[in-house]
């Protein structure tokens, strides 16, 4: 999936929205990382770049965009908000 322009950048600002954001723990597949930068759009979709807290190691996150539009239409529901995930 490719997004671009305006389309990614309104995606990537609801993931930070959501907690994707640079500086922020993300509890991912077991693992705690911190997050290294903020979400961006490449081929595969959106990642982030981030450090595994246990291995300190990099890696790069793919954000799983199903779970994010379950999470963000929980968060329009609860601000009355519309959600641009979905």
């Amino acid at each position: 999936m490719i997004v671009e322009g305006q389309d990614a950048e309104a995606v990537c600002g609801r993931l930070i929205a959501l907690g994707y954001a640079e500086q922020n723990r993300i509890r991912m597949h077991g693992e705690e990382f911190e997050s290294t930068s903020n979400p961006f759009a490449d081929e595969n979709g959106f990642a982030v770049q981030a450090i595994s807290t246990r291995l300190r190691e990099m890696k790069l996150l793919r954000i799983p965009l199903s779970g994010c539009a379950n999470r963000c239409r929980e968060w329009a529901r609860f601000t009355s908000r519309r959600c641009m995930m979905g």
